[in-house]
């Protein structure tokens, strides 16, 4: 005989086509170690079968059939299987709610909410068998097909499973949003109170408390509580049942935890009785965005973050990113819009709202959106922004001079946090977690974190490096439209080296010594340990130092799971290798014609005055890529101990059962982390939560979205083709080149890049920067004159050419092109013989 009544976890693995969305929401609350109520299931086929299909394909008035349901008995064997379901848990002497839970409901497109008949207090065999058609009929009410008709819904179709639970006895109750419902804010939680059962509440007959949690960005901050009238719930009980809100969403829906929730206090607990994503999420924005949606891009991102991000990653990012680009705005003493959110993650990436980038810039301080998109990079299309009052212009004078008052200070700071980063980090490195037990992993993890929230300066100079930049190609777009990029980046050819640029001469000065030294150079070639040579070795003491100030970096660095060279320095080797070739007076030549050649132009074009003007804006600039570059390296260093801690508490969660391998740790949110530690999150939850998440992560791998996404919908940037086998970018590095194309998709593949090659990537962060040094030019599918592979290609001086998407499609490895950095443009280079 089929089976019609299933459990929790049974119900959670049916899926919702057969324990319909709130059986198998509550389902999955269960799966994550989430408090929800004991409840039987009875799935949608029990529903299908009683009415049986010649009865549900009659085309009959919708009032009858509703009728003709309600008042149909159960058949005889299915009355027995809830009998003997019941029974056994003394449900029969118990009262029961018996709860609608359509195939439907309660899912990211529909929820439902209140239109759908359950029935309360129910209690015995008689009561719960008149019950359950009750609920079936309510499928074909009025109002829910009103619904379907709204959401462009099928009409129903008898797909109605029910949940049976006891009745729960609550001192209050109520609903709790996971983001405010209206505005979209996802800092706050918005909880509904009322005492009693919240029945009349969801049905929207009566006004609960309203409680509104804002959680800060810093998590060492406070949480702000507000509230419309007297205290059902107290504070302490707010932020618990915030917290288990905030938990639950993120459980079910990393990328997108927006979720309300049905919720019962006894006095002692918290139980969640039904989890429904918000099905009109709506992102905060500026008044002077209305009507344009919401843009958002990884056109910058994937410079240093181009795969899936795990959930250790993503759970900080999201709140440092915000606080990293509101820095320059709080001091200028800009309005930034409460609650913004500037990232998201979209089929496992981080992606940036690009549309409230542009609008802060402009508003702020009157940056063009096609300016502020070249600095960023990406194929984004810009915001359309109103001319300016004379009003507005007034009032972004006095943002630009708050901003340039408190810059030199905030700098100064962010300077002196640099170097305490690294020397905290150096420290915590070194320790022994082995000795700490589990609550003291988890005091450690979040001393660590809130230092980091902490260094504010340290943020600003991360997000606020541009200005300067893009002032002096203001300028010289004035004087000289068209040449603004190439002459800023021969400009900024062998200035003050940035910690990046420092650390590939370093690496080049390592190159020469291996050179000039035998036991160096046989060892390099064989991929001997290095720590095979003698103690004393010059070499091993330079590479030891050299790993003592770098170490910290490695491939794609920015993801915390990413080992790094002090734990796997063989990439930095076989860079050294590769390197011994080379001639680093070559660089400094180049480096010194190129700003010669720049200096002559702008001498013979600009008047005095903007030659003084570009001068002074060159040093900001200098000094601003220098302390953005310091700043990633510092947060780099952080992240390697932070790295160490999560794999010493994964190891510990694998030995408790929690997880399958220390590794996995990285598959947790920083606070699942601390709750396992504490045993706050049962063994079985951990591993479910890791499992999902992982499965997750392949499929995002697999399918990534577009690199712009318009209000959800992916908008797939065209290629740039080329005309006449020429492709025109932006110009981020001076000079010309010409060498055979070099497809490189990942730094691991640097064996295949010869020197003076084209090095043609998706992309490049710091660890590319030893394949640039070995590079005739560089050419890259995005980026912007802010990003990694534009400060060093100015640095170092190679042509480089960059946001050319679609190119590493279009061209074949070994192709020889020609690269010219003045004009932005890659051309194949014709080989064949001319025809006579």
């Amino acid at each position: 005989m089929k089976t019609y009544l299933l459990d929790l976890a049974a119900a959670e693995h049916a899926g919702p086509a057969i324990a319909g969305g709130k059986a198998y929401g509550l389902g999955r609350l269960h799966r994550y170690g989430l408090p929800v109520p004991d409840m039987l299931v009875l799935t949608a086929a029990a529903c299908r079968d009683a009415l049986g299909e010649d009865f549900l394909a009659q085309a009959i008035p919708q009032a009858e059939r509703r009728s003709q349901v309600a008042s149909r008995p159960l058949p005889p064997e299915l009355a027995a299987q809830i009998e003997a379901a019941l029974s056994p848990r003394g449900w029969l002497e118990r009262p029961l709610a018996v709860r609608s839970s359509a195939t439907q409901e309660d899912s990211r497109s529909a929820s439902f909410a209140g239109l759908h008949q359950s029935r309360l207090h129910v209690r015995g065999l008689t009561a719960v068998l008149d019950a359950i058609p009750a609920v079936w009929a309510s499928q074909w009410s009025d109002e829910a097909a009103a619904y379907r008709a709204h959401r462009g819904l099928p009409p129903a179709d008898g797909g109605m499973a029910v949940v049976i639970m006891p009745m729960i006895e609550a001192r209050c109750s109520g609903i709790a949003f996971s983001c405010h419902p209206l505005s979209g804010r996802d800092d706050q939680v918005v909880i509904s109170a009322i005492s009693g059962l919240a029945d009349q509440l969801v049905a929207g007959a009566v006004n609960g408390e309203e409680i509104v949690l804002t959680f800060p960005r810093d998590i060492t901050q406070a949480i702000a509580i507000q509230r419309d009238r007297s205290a059902i719930l107290s504070d302490e009980e707010a932020q618990t049942l915030a917290r288990l809100v905030r938990d639950a969403a993120q459980a079910l829906d990393l990328a997108e935890p927006w979720y309300d929730f049905e919720w019962t206090w006894d006095g002692r607990h918290f139980q969640l009785v039904q989890a429904r994503p918000i099905t009109t999420h709506v992102w905060p924005s500026y008044p002077g965005l209305s009507g344009q949606g919401t843009i958002w891009s990884n056109g910058n991102t994937r410079d240093v973050v181009p795969d899936v991000m795990d959930a250790f990653d993503w759970g900080p990012s999201r709140q440092m990113v915000n606080l990293m680009l509101e820095q320059g705005w709080r001091r200028a003493g800009y309005r930034l819009l409460p609650g913004a959110q500037r990232a998201a993650l979209i089929q496992g990436r981080l992606y940036l709202n690009v549309s409230l980038l542009q609008w802060e810039g402009y508003d702020a301080l009157g940056i063009q959106p096609a300016l502020i998109n070249r600095m960023m990079g990406g194929h984004h299309p810009d915001i359309v922004v109103p001319p300016a009052t004379l009003r507005q212009k007034l009032r972004r004078l006095g943002h630009m001079l708050r901003y340039a008052w408190q810059d030199k200070g905030a700098r100064r700071n962010g300077r002196a946090q640099v170097a305490d980063t690294h020397a905290r980090a150096a420290q915590w490195r070194r320790e022994d977690l082995s000795r700490l037990d589990g609550p003291a992993l988890a005091e450690r993890m979040l001393a660590q974190a809130g230092h980091v929230y902490a260094q504010l300066d340290l943020l600003y100079l991360q997000g606020s490096s541009g200005g300067s930049l893009s002032m002096l190609m203001e300028l010289l777009e004035r004087h000289l439209p068209g040449e603004a990029a190439a002459l800023s980046a021969a400009l900024l050819a062998g200035g003050p080296p940035s910690v990046t640029a420092q650390q590939s001469l370093d690496l080049l000065a390592l190159s020469a010594l291996a050179r000039q030294d035998q036991a160096a150079s046989s060892m390099l070639r064989a991929g001997a340990d290095w720590r095979t040579l003698p103690a004393e070795h010059p070499f091993r003491l330079a590479f030891a130092a050299f790993l003592e100030r770098y170490g910290h970096r490695g491939i794609y660095e920015t993801y915390v799971r990413s080992p790094r060279w002090r734990e796997q320095p063989g990439y930095l080797l076989e860079q050294i290798t590769a390197l011994m070739q080379q001639d680093p007076d070559a660089l400094r030549q180049r480096q010194q014609a190129a700003q010669q050649a720049a200096w002559q132009r702008l001498n013979s074009a600009l008047p005095w005055g903007a030659r003084i003007q570009a001068r002074l804006f060159l040093r900001k600039t200098q000094v601003e890529c220098n302390d953005r570059e310091a700043a990633r390296s510092a947060f780099s260093a952080f992240g390697e101990a932070m790295r160490l801690l999560a794999l010493e508490i994964g190891q510990r969660l694998t030995n408790s059962g929690h997880l399958g391998a220390a590794a996995q740790t990285f598959q947790l949110l920083p606070e699942e982390m601390i709750a396992a530690l504490h045993g706050q999150l049962p063994t079985h939850a951990t591993r479910h939560r890791v499992q999902d998440r992982l499965r997750q992560a392949k499929h995002w791998q697999e399918n990534p979205a577009a690199e712009v996404v318009l209000d959800g919908k992916s908008i797939a940037p065209p290629p740039i083709l080329a005309s006449d086998a020429s492709w025109r970018g932006l110009a981020i590095g001076v000079g010309q080149a010409q060498g055979a194309a070099r497809l490189i998709r990942h730094p691991s593949e640097s064996a295949r890049l010869a020197p003076g090659d084209v090095l043609v990537a998706p992309s490049t962060d710091p660890a590319w920067t030893p394949l640039l040094l070995k590079a005739g030019a560089l050419v890259m599918e995005t980026g912007g004159y802010l990003s990694h592979g534009a400060i060093v290609a100015r640095e170092l001086c190679i042509p480089a050419v960059a946001n050319l998407p679609g190119i590493l499609a279009q061209l074949q490895d070994g192709q020889p092109l020609a690269v010219d950095g003045w004009c932005g443009t890659v051309s194949i280079v014709n080989t064949a013989p001319s025809q006579r």
